[in-house]
């Protein structure tokens, strides 16, 4: 009887954590500084880059609408048959300053936003969202400017 009272004491004080999924779609715009690429193969090369830009996330629903600025490092790779390649880290900031931590992969003309984390009303967010890039012109070889849009979800715990 005692450890049945003392599990059932223990349940009343387990918090719950309800995850709450919201689907959205993302429209944003980018500028990609890269360093000089080397080369790594007869027809490959690759490089290190840094993004700057900004997207809106709205939901399915046009309910909730997140602006948020993009931060991103990474390492890409040219000359394969996928087109680019490569993974980089991303700190999107919204308007409130809070954090979402992301893992890019690129492959081709596409981006996959993997959402790890965060900090304040996203510290438990996970998620992915799936984007096509268009390039735009550009007036030089190591500048890439683009539009990123897709749609994916986030949860988070509340």
């Amino acid at each position: 009887m005692k450890n049945l009272i003392a599990v059932f004491t223990l349940s009343l004080f387990t918090p719950v954590l309800v995850a709450e999924t919201t689907a959205y779609n993302l429209a944003g715009g980018f500028h990609a500084t890269a360093s000089p690429s080397i080369t790594t193969g007869e027809k490959s090369s690759a490089f290190v880059y840094e993004v700057k830009g900004a997207s809106v996330l709205t939901s399915y629903d046009k309910k909730n609408t997140v602006k948020v600025s993009i931060d991103c490092l990474g390492f890409d790779e040219l000359g394969s048959s996928a087109g680019t390649v490569g993974t980089g880290r991303c700190i999107w900031r919204d308007s409130e300053d809070h954090h979402l931590y992301v893992t890019v992969s690129t492959r081709g003309e596409k981006n996959v936003y993997t959402i790890t984390g965060g900090t304040g009303k996203w510290s438990n967010a996970s998620g992915e969202i799936t984007t096509d890039i268009t390039y735009l012109p550009s007036a030089s070889e190591t500048v890439y400017l683009g539009t990123d849009n897709g749609s994916g979800s986030i949860s988070t715990s509340k």
